[in-house]
Formats: structure tokens, C-alpha cells, sequence
């Protein structure tokens, strides 16, 4: 406790001397600290943005919310932001004891509360954010502010930050001034689908920032089928076993198939749910603590319920089969009807592996998911980020 009260105090010291008596920039980014997952202990959501304004000349303060409860390091390039978070916490309180409950309607008063603790130095121009951190504190420190939040993960109209039950944008979220930074047209063209006259402007795509060396992996692999099962503790009991007597259907189907079978569980599945029966039934299949870099070296197919890995997979040229009766545990079929999947729809899993038997039929189906991949993972475009936070 003590050391992490001084770490507060430091923290303090140095937004104090290198915000409050320091020079404004022209942008402030601002970013938890969980985020900070490349090799040098940085922010790779961050890194190549905030390269972009030092090659452009353009000034910027790097602000690092705390995140007590994580592994991830501190970044050595960002400012602590420990006692302006506290600080924050406390006045969200306050206000929220003063009477004003809804997140959203109290945000302005605590806004108005920083600002003159912090004398103004905390209104800039632009704001960089991710995750939604701060974003609405920082539209209201600041009348004529763009505020940016960056994408970081797999967006669709069924978040519930953004959407509502009818997938419209919440009320909170049609300031004109908060904007959203894409990885590519297919996720902006998913985000902003029913809505495009009020999201058009404000929903822009800059590119996929964390670069990637990826394999040549076009050959013609062994038969094996990874499952990427997404048994966690998200889900009630009813849906994860829902969920498991689907997938355990769709194993019982590759009986005497040929297939060698490898089972990979989410990061988080933390034996929510056991299926130990599978392995004591099928001698085909095994679980796997492989990565993805090394199983897509090995693996023919991935066989999904909803899971992201579709999209890392079909990075490497590898198609997913969707198995479709995943309506009835999450009632949506989010990469056809979100993400337009391009492969196996309406197709039988017994058709899709007999169709990828055919060595040529399978590069040609290996292309299409990759030329679907990077509708939605463009590489980075400096330029366009350049001109959102200079205009």
C-alpha cells in the first residue's frame, strides 16, 4: 500500500512539472496501462501513431492510466497518469454523492472539476484514446476537441458499449466531435451499417498499426483440423453446455474421417466446463497448448463457434468452418451476417472436407479468406491519421 502511495505521489510530481509547467502539444494520447504489450514494454495500438507525429513534427503528451491489477510494465515513454486517475475516481464519486447517478450526465461535472485543479493545462485540440478511456471527460474539458478513440479488438453492432438491443448507436455516443480510428473498411462498414448517415463522418479507417511478418503458408497440409472452442466464464451454464453438446456433435461427425483433431482452448476457459468425455471417447482428438504461429503451420481448417481466431487464420490463408447451429447459443451468426464471411455457408462440414481434398480448390479457397482478412486489417496509413489530427 505504502509503495503504491508513493508511486501515486511520483506520479503526481511528474504530471505536475511535465504537464501543468510544461509546453501544450498539439495531441494528447491517453491509454491504460494493460496495453502495454510489445518486447520494449510500450503500447503497439500506439507506438507507430505517435511515430507518425514525431517524423510529422507534431507535438504530443503520452498519458498511461494505471492499471493496478495488471502484469503489463510501465511504459518508459509515457507519463504516469496514476494521481490524475485517482483524482477522477474520487470526483466521480463525488458527484455521483452529489446526486447525479448516469455515468454519462455526471462526466461534464467531474470534467469541470479537473479542469480547475488542473488549471486548464488538461484541454487540448485533440485526444487520442483507446478502449474508451477518458474520452468523455476529455470531450468535455475542451467545447471544440476531436476526440479519437482507436480500435483494439474485433468490433461489431452487437458491442454493447456502442449498441444497444436494436443495434443504434447510444445516445452518449452521437456527439459529433467523438470520433472512432478503424483497422480496415470491413469493420467500419460493420460499425457504421443502418447508421451511415449519422457515423459516416466520424468512423474513419487508418489501418491496422502493429505490423506483422506473416509466413508464406500456401502448401497443401496435413489433415489436421484445429477446434478454437470460446468455453468461458462469459457464458451461463446453460449456453456453455449448449455450447459443448453442439461442438461434441460436430466431433461425433468426423468419426473415421481421417482427421486428426486438435482442441485449443480461449486463454480463459480456466476449466469452466469439463470435456474430458470427448477425449475418452474419440482417440482422434487432443488438446493443444500450441500458438497460433506454430498451429497454422500444421492445420488444414479451423472449425469456430465465434470465435476471433477466424480472422488469424485466414491471415495465413487457412478457412474457417462456422458451425452454424452457433445460433443457438449466441443468436447471431456474426461472421455472415456481420463480417461476410466469404466461405461455406450453407455447406455441410462433410461437403467443406471433401471439397478441400482437392489440392487446388483449397489454395483457391486459402486466397479468398485472405483477400477477405485484409478488408479488415489494412496496413497503416499514416497519411490519413496525419490528416484527422491536423485538420
Amino acid at each position: 500500500m505504502l509503495h503504491r502511495l508513493l508511486d501515486i505521489f511520483h506520479s503526481f510530481l511528474q504530471i505536475a512539472f511535465r504537464i501543468i509547467f510544461a509546453r501544450k502539444a498539439q495531441v494528447l494520447f491517453y491509454y491504460p496501462q494493460h496495453f502495454n504489450r510489445s518486447a520494449a514494454g510500450t503500447n503497439p495500438f500506439f507506438d507507430p501513431l505517435l511515430q507518425t507525429c514525431e517524423e510529422a513534427g507534431i507535438s504530443y503528451k503520452l498519458l498511461e492510466e494505471p492499471d493496478w491489477g495488471t502484469d503489463k510494465p510501465r511504459n518508459p515513454r509515457a507519463i504516469k497518469a496514476d494521481a490524475f486517475f485517482v483524482l477522477v475516481l474520487i470526483l466521480r464519486k463525488l458527484v455521483k454523492l452529489a446526486g447525479i447517478k448516469d455515468f454519462y450526465a455526471a462526466e461534464p461535472h467531474v470534467a469541470r472539476l479537473v479542469n480547475i485543479l488542473t488549471f486548464g493545462r488538461l484541454r487540448y485540440p485533440r485526444y487520442v484514446t483507446i478502449s474508451g478511456s477518458m474520452q468523455h471527460l476529455f470531450l468535455a474539458l475542451h467545447t471544440k476537441a476531436i476526440v479519437y478513440d482507436t480500435q483494439h479488438g474485433v468490433l461489431t453492432k452487437y458491442h454493447k458499449t456502442f449498441f444497444d438491443e436494436h443495434k443504434q448507436l447510444r445516445s452518449a455516443f452521437t456527439d459529433a466531435r467523438l470520433h472512432w480510428l478503424m483497422w480496415g473498411e470491413g469493420y467500419r462498414k460493420a460499425f457504421i451499417r443502418g447508421e451511415e448517415d449519422l457515423l459516416s463522418d466520424k468512423v474513419h479507417v487508418i489501418g491496422y498499426p502493429i505490423a506483422k511478418n506473416v509466413i508464406s503458408n500456401s502448401g497443401f497440409r496435413e489433415k489436421i483440423i484445429v477446434i478454437s472452442l470460446q468455453l468461458t466464464a462469459d457464458y451461463d451454464e446453460e449456453t456453455l453446455h449448449i455450447e459443448k453438446e453442439m461442438v461434441g456433435d460436430f466431433i461425433a461427425q468426423l468419426d473415421g474421417m481421417g482427421y486428426k483433431v486438435l482442441i485449443k482452448h480461449h486463454p480463459r476457459y480456466n476449466n469452466i466446463i469439463s470435456v474430458d468425455d470427448w477425449f475418452e471417447r474419440y482417440n482422434f482428438i487432443e488438446e493443444t497448448k500450441l500458438p497460433l504461429i506454430e498451429l497454422v503451420k500444421i492445420a488444414r481448417i479451423q472449425l469456430i463457434v465465434h470465435s476471433t481466431t477466424t480472422f488469424e487464420f485466414a491471415e495465413y490463408g487457412i478457412p474457417s468452418f462456422v458451425m452454424i447451429n452457433s445460433k443457438r447459443v449466441i443468436g447471431k451468426e456474426v461472421f455472415y451476417d456481420d463480417f461476410q464471411y466469404p466461405l461455406y455457408k450453407g455447406l455441410s462440414l462433410h461437403d467443406v472436407l471433401t471439397r478441400i481434398e482437392d489440392r487446388k480448390q483449397y489454395q483457391a479457397d486459402g486466397e479468398v479468406v485472405k483477400d477477405w482478412y485484409y478488408k479488415f486489417y489494412t496496413p497503416f496509413r499514416k497519411d490519413v491519421f496525419l490528416h484527422l489530427i491536423t485538420k
